[in-house]
């Protein structure tokens, strides 16, 4: 009884009927679908996003693989300079002989954050290879060019996901996004539209639209409280790319290491680095609400509603016209699980529930694909 009174249904939204994708089919593999049981003693949004990095298993036995991405000039996209320099990334191979899934983390995330390694041992076990993407400047990545990862920046992504199909292209290739990164990659799915290389997508705890994100770090204590702690996580890797950000002629460096919050940073430091003239700008741009209406592949959503970050019953309230018109999008709204991008499930001994639920989805569309698409 205790069991069924803590159990609490998701919220889907979803085009259930006559779309391109057959949701009600591939929604019955999802085992958790039905019930997210948050653990009593994580009772707030505040405290469940502080758990983000929680590990149930041993750092996996990562195999790097460095690309370097030569300068470009923009094609015109939004949340991207004129000229985009070159860099060096990288992605961290978890071989399983299975479907690729590409791992794209959050905010100053890369292979070596608990949640990308549990999502990777997740997909190993289940059959996948899983790839992590460690974008310019993280897990040891030079980074001499002022700029860095952005809300919306798709460029990087592009070119690692066209170098990863090329060199495999007898292999499907999915991928999975958190945060900062299930913004952008949501964005990216959006831009190519009917040619996106990716089977399918999904996106935890993404902003969507990125407007929300001042509004929710500004407007409760919870999210002024989360937002201390992701300023403080940037400064850090501020320090590291100093010497490059301090290039650029139009970021004033000392405004930038005095910024208090994540709006300010991003007004001193990412708004011009990305060529606009405010936060504010920034956000709008950089959102993937722009351009869910041009997805064409499976595409989960994962928020939870006491999200500090970005509050998923504002983002299904914002967008919910995109996610039931567009049959190639679902969107999960949970109750519990805060910002934290597993979504800790469980009684006593907890489980990464929203990892577990994205990796059924993965394996639903791999092993029906031709009857979970209809056209």
């Amino acid at each position: 009884r205790i069991y069924m009174l803590l159990k609490k249904k998701p919220v889907i939204t979803c085009k259930r009927d006559g779309g391109p994708v057959d949701w009600p089919r591939l929604l019955k593999r999802l085992r958790g679908i039905n019930g997210h049981i948050n653990p009593p003693w994580l009772p707030t949004g505040l405290i469940q996003s502080a758990t983000g990095e929680w590990s149930y298993g041993a750092a996996p036995n990562f195999r790097r693989e460095t690309i370097e991405l030569p300068e470009m000039r923009s094609e015109g996209r939004d949340c991207c300079p004129a000229v985009v320099p070159g860099a060096t990334v990288s992605v961290d191979w978890l071989d399983a002989g299975g479907p690729m899934v590409l791992i794209v983390p959050g905010l100053t995330g890369s292979s070596e954050a608990n949640y990308v390694r549990e999502l990777a041992r997740l997909l190993r076990s289940s059959g996948f290879c899983a790839i992590c993407y460690n974008p310019r400047g993280l897990a040891g990545n030079s980074m001499e060019a002022p700029l860095v990862n952005a809300l919306g920046y798709t460029e990087d992504l592009r070119r690692v996901v066209n170098h990863i199909v090329t060199a495999h292209p007898d292999t499907p290739l999915m991928a999975v996004g958190f945060s900062m990164g299930a913004n952008y990659l949501g964005k990216y799915v959006g831009e190519e539209g009917p040619n996106c290389p990716l089977s399918a997508a999904a996106c935890l705890g993404s902003p969507v639209n990125g407007l929300l994100i001042p509004l929710a770090l500004r407007g409760t204590v919870a999210g002024r409280i989360v937002d201390r702690a992701l300023v403080s996580s940037v400064q850090r890797e501020r320090v590291n790319l100093e010497h490059a950000l301090s290039r650029h002629p139009g970021i004033d460096i000392q405004k930038v290491r005095s910024a208090k919050t994540m709006p300010e940073f991003d007004h001193y430091a990412i708004a011009p680095m990305y060529d606009f003239a405010s936060g504010n700008d920034y956000y709008r741009e950089a959102s993937s609400g722009k351009v869910l209406s041009r997805i064409r592949r499976p595409t989960l959503f994962i928020n939870a509603a006491n999200d500090p970050v970005c509050p998923g019953d504002r983002i299904r309230l914002s967008e919910q016209q995109n996610f039931e018109s567009n049959g190639y999008l679902c969107h999960v709204l949970t109750a519990e699980g805060g910002h934290s991008m597993q979504w800790h499930a469980g009684l006593l001994r907890t489980r990464p529930w929203a990892l577990e639920v994205v990796v059924d989805f993965l394996a639903a569309v791999s092993d029906e694909s031709p009857l979970l698409l209809k056209v």
